[in-house]
């Protein structure tokens, strides 16, 4: 995991399949909801993401930049959506 830019952090998770990566989004997403306490103070946060899949056995090559600009993608479709959830973006 890395920050990416701004509240924009990057998971790569190799050899995982669709269900997985959702399911290990699905969990970033809901633990993130947790209400953070502080001096007085409750607050908390939601989550907008973008997942894609890219099977290692296709022709099909992308790019790192490719799979970033389809991730960003699917984000973007979270948060027109409504924000708060999880979208995912796959590759032939």
């Amino acid at each position: 995991m890395c920050r990416f830019g701004g509240d924009e952090f990057i998971v790569v998770c190799q050899h995982t399949t669709q269900v997985e990566a959702l399911a290990v989004a699905e969990r970033i997403r809901t633990e993130i909801k947790h209400p953070i306490h502080g001096d007085g103070w409750t607050t908390s946060l939601t989550a907008s993401v973008g997942v894609t899949v890219h099977p290692a056995d296709t022709s099909n090559t992308l790019t790192a930049a490719d799979l970033l600009r389809t991730a960003d993608q699917a984000m973007y479709r979270s948060k027109n959506r409504g924000k708060d959830q999880v979208s995912l973006i796959t590759h032939p």
